[in-house]
């Protein structure tokens, strides 16, 4: 039903998300990342790439 494919993805999502906000490597990266969009030296098209 809609329901189960709902949680399904979501459970899928949310998986996703912590798995890779978890990561050591994001976990370093993501304020380098910040930094940049923040300051405008780098778009956030492009760090989302970067960090994806």
């Amino acid at each position: 039903n809609k329901q189960s494919k709902f949680w399904m993805y979501e459970t899928i999502n949310e998986r996703l998300r912590n798995d890779f906000y978890q990561n050591a490597e994001i976990e370093q990266l993501m304020p380098l990342l910040e930094s940049e969009v923040l300051s405008a030296r780098k778009s956030s098209f492009v760090a989302a790439k970067e960090a994806l």
